[in-house]
């Protein structure tokens, strides 16, 4: 008769089981890697760095068309093809192939009447100098020469009105600053230094990160590269990269990882189970409870987060090895006791055993869970997920075992033991090798100690992960791509991201006014190579204003231009609407450049929006983009009060770091945690010890070996290595409670069980081993080795520790028979 707690938790389950589906049917997977650093002191600076990452210059794509010499006309025709099969497509803001056509008026209009404004970026200090005689003299020799020059006749107007040629030198600069955001020109089209590229830019409308919508303009790309290809003909060639190429083939390449691992791992399971048990029928009782462990998993987690990060399904696709030990315990429990339930004694002893197993089980859930929990404490959102994901699997993959596998006797027959050759064969061994370890126990304790110590020495030689970009295992060929399409564009160098704000578009604008002074002495230093600013595109009010105010303070300013244009033979007469504008400028009419100036022109506004973010609700953020002569500088200590950096190279650097520190105590604090539990469980120092010994070895073990081999860890390394603890601890639990128990079923029971435990979680991580994604690597290379040596710890040192238990009871080793 089933009882009523046992109903009321397997109708809780099928609820759970619902509700996950619901919230894992809008699974989203995300593949940015910023997910796993820390917060706290970097927040800022990490947020900053997403606004960057999923702002205008993150969505840009670009497309290269190589060209057999010189690119000409025809190039130019493949590449109009090109941008308008992206434009038509609807999927793209903007689409370009070089500048607009009127691009000088844009410039014009927008800065000429406003260049009394733009003298300086140090008014009080230049103006001066700008206006004294022997400067004024200077320019007008220039004017002279301009005036000599054949196009002098289409510059007439302008020359009127500009004889010191402020607006030329005002363009010059901003092409100049232009050019370190944009390609090269050649006429109005992009096209790389050599000339032997013509480059599209093309701006996505949906985020670089959003995978579903990118694989969609992916798709779209690659057919209209085929078509391009096709249409130019031999020696032409058209390629493109993005950020949303790496994120979408990265997500790919781990879905695809995934679902081969899972498949070759279930594979490899059922096979060890047809060897084991020879019975088909028996291999949804281990697969349940795992498929539902998973599905709870991800619905708790999708609904909590919003989504899952890819590495996120990637650890977690590791409680195929965890959650297998619930159901291989409960089944070879009942496989091995089903003859003996005609009896009475052996019934009761069954029901004994019975309960004891399931004490074993839950403390081995519990510690796993316990474990995850310190993992929970992280400051890294990514290993957050991953410690939630990963215990709430766990607990559930127990639950539903528990829950349901009673059910599972009915698959059983009277009289029938498949398998009981090999299997008692095994046993016999291995109690064989338990008895050489209680005859021998100092020497293999002796041997632990020395194995412990020598393995920790050689563990400091560990060498970490300095990128963590290595972990989403982008194609080489890709990333070759990359970095030969974005080395045509002359900012590819700058790497350097400098984030400037404050409440409100004009004082942000006036702190990025000092930082260009900052940056420019900063380079006249060597310090940075080299730097590109919004703000000769767009200076602050304040500075403007400050300009015309200098300018107005030079007494006699007017009669000074004119006496220097006399002197160099220039009449004033000729100059009437300069002497206008100029009066009008120190009279305060003269217009200023403002950030809707720039927005109201598209070629302007590119420019803007790769560098200036106003974000509803929130302070506006101004990006300057710099390189540094030493990669790792993030110019942190002389930064002014307002402006943040982000050094890729250099956070990296402090997150991994940090995170090496934090994942050292983490761990350390979960082995406290457990241990005290199985100490508390226990009651005995002894029986404690024996339980925790092999996994704490297994654990050092590992990381030696790791060490030996020249492998760079990284946080999943050290993440795994709680999963090696975890599920070491549970080995030595089950060993040690049935040795506690003196009870043939119930050691019968944890032996074999662990052995297969062992057996399918290596095989499934051994798969994992084998994959192209570094992270899903470091997980096989770490877990595969350390689960067998825990489970060979857990069948000779905690014998050797504790005692064989029932064993002893007599001389020899007992039949089970």
């Amino acid at each position: 008769m089933i009882s009523k707690p046992i109903t009321a938790a397997r109708a809780a389950l099928a609820v759970l089981a619902v509700l996950s589906l619901w919230f894992a049917a809008g699974l989203k997977q995300d593949s940015d890697i910023t997910s796993f650093i820390p917060e706290g002191e970097q927040k800022k600076a990490v947020a900053l760095k997403n606004l960057v990452v999923s702002g205008n210059s993150a969505k840009t794509m670009i497309f290269a068309l190589k060209c057999p010499k010189e690119c000409g006309s025809k190039a130019g025709a493949c590449l109009d093809k090109a941008g308008e099969e992206l434009r038509k497509s609807g999927l793209f803001e903007h689409v370009a192939t070089g500048v607009p056509a009127d691009m000088g008026k844009v410039f014009f209009k927008t800065y000429f009447d406003s260049r009394f404004g733009l003298l300086s970026s140090q008014p009080e200090k230049d103006i001066p100098v700008i206006f004294n005689h022997a400067h004024l003299l200077k320019r007008f020799e220039k004017l002279r020469k301009v005036l000599a020059l054949p196009s002098a006749m289409f510059m007439k107007d302008m020359v009127t009105r500009d004889p010191l040629l402020l607006f030329q030198s005002r363009m010059e600069m901003l092409e100049k600053e232009a050019g370190k955001k944009t390609a090269l020109l050649c006429g109005k089209r992009f096209c790389s230094k050599d000339r032997r590229h013509l480059l599209l830019m093309a701006r996505t409308k949906a985020r670089p990160m959003d995978v579903d919508s990118q694989s969609k303009v992916l798709a779209l790309a690659e057919k209209t590269v085929e078509k391009i290809r096709k249409e130019a003909g031999p020696g032409y060639d058209l390629e493109f990269t993005g950020i949303n190429k790496f994120a979408v083939e990265s997500s790919s390449r781990i879905k695809k990882d995934i679902t081969l691992a899972m498949a070759l791992s279930f594979i490899g399971v059922a096979a060890l189970f047809l060897l084991f048990f020879k019975r088909v029928r028996f291999i949804p009782v281990v697969i349940l409870p795992i498929l539902f462990g998973m599905l709870v998993a991800v619905g708790v987690t999708q609904a909590l987060f919003g989504g899952i990060h890819g590495l996120t399904l990637a650890f977690g696709s590791t409680l195929l090895g965890i959650g297998i030990d619930f159901p291989i315990h409960l089944l070879n429990h009942m496989m091995l006791d089903k003859k003996n339930l005609d009896d009475s004694r052996q019934a009761r002893r069954s029901g004994r055993a019975g309960k004891s197993l399931n004490m074993s089980l839950f403390m081995g859930m519990f510690t796993t869970v316990l474990g995850f929990g310190a993992m929970a404490l992280s400051s890294y959102p990514g290993v957050r997920q991953i410690a939630l994901f990963s215990a709430v699997g766990v607990f559930s993959a127990f639950a539903f075992s528990i829950a349901f596998g009673p059910l599972a006797r009915g698959l059983f027959r009277f009289g029938e033991n498949a398998g009981l050759r090999q299997r008692q064969v095994f046993t016999d061994i291995t109690r064989t090798i338990i008895t050489f370890a209680w005859k021998r126990r100092r020497i293999i304790q002796a041997i632990s100690v020395v194995l412990l110590v020598v393995s920790f020495v050689l563990s400091t030689g560990l060498k970490e992960e300095k990128d963590l970009r290595n972990l989403q295992a982008a194609d080489p060929a890709t990333l070759k791509q990359d970095k030969e399409i974005r080395s045509l564009l002359p900012a590819s160098y700058m790497q350097l991201l400098l984030f400037t704000t404050s409440r409100d578009l004009e004082m942000t604008l006036r702190k990025n006014d000092g930082l260009y002074l900052d940056l420019k002495k900063l380079k006249a230093s060597g310090r940075i190579k080299g730097f590109a600013s919004l703000h000769l595109l767009l200076p602050s009010l304040d500075l403007q204003e400050r300009n015309l105010k200098v300018l107005g303070s030079i007494k006699g300013l007017e009669e000074s231009i004119r006496e220097a244009m006399r002197e160099e033979g220039i009449r004033p007469a000729a100059f009437g609407p300069f002497f206008k504008d100029l009066d009008g400028a120190l009279s305060g009419k003269s217009p200023l450049v403002k950030a809707s100036d720039l927005r109201s022109e598209p070629g302007l506004a590119m420019l803007l929006s790769s560098m200036l973010y106003i974000r509803e609700n929130k302070k506006p953020v101004v990006v300057t983009t710099a390189s540094t002569s030493n990669p790792g500088d993030d110019l942190s200590d002389v930064l002014p009060e307002g402006t943040t950096s982000f050094s890729e190279i250099a956070f990296v650097n402090h997150a991994l770091s940090m995170f090496h520190k934090e994942a050292s105590i983490l761990i350390l604090a979960g082995l406290l945690i457990i241990a005290l539990a199985i100490f508390g469980y226990k009651r005995s120092i002894l029986s404690g010890l024996a339980s925790i010994a092999p996994a704490l070895i297994a654990g050092v073990v590992t990381l030696a070996l790791l060490a030996l081999l020249g492998e760079r860890i990284n946080f999943l390394h050290i993440s795994s290595l709680l999963l090696i603890l975890c599920m070491g601890v549970d080995y030595g639990i089950f060993i040690s409670d049935s040795l506690s128990a003196r009870d043939e079923i119930a050691f019968e029971v944890a032996l074999r069980s662990v052995i297969l435990s062992a057996l399918t979680t290596c095989f499934t991580f051994g798969v994992l081993a084998v994959c192209r994604n570094p992270a899903l690597k470091a997980i096989g290379h770490t877990v595969g080795p350390g689960i067998v040596i825990a489970a060979l710890l857990a069948i000779v040192l905690t014998p050797s520790l504790q005692g064989p238990g029932i064993f002893r009871q007599e001389e020899g080793i007992r039949s089970n028979r």
